[in-house]
């Protein structure tokens, strides 16, 4: 009986790490997305950096 529970709590705290971790992947997900967002809204707005490189 005892080991059961244990495996339900296991299981139940493993779902919630998971959980956890793809909140984590969807905000650095959305935070690239505006890296490169900003970063190609100054590389279109000034084009004279491109043409140097």
């Amino acid at each position: 009986m005892k080991q059961g529970y244990c495996f339900k709590r296991r299981a139940k705290l493993i779902s919630y790490i998971n959980t956890e971790i793809t909140e984590e992947i969807k905000i650095f997900r959305v935070f690239c997305a505006s890296v490169a967002n900003i970063t190609l809204w100054h590389v279109q707005k000034e084009p004279e950096l491109t043409e140097k490189s």
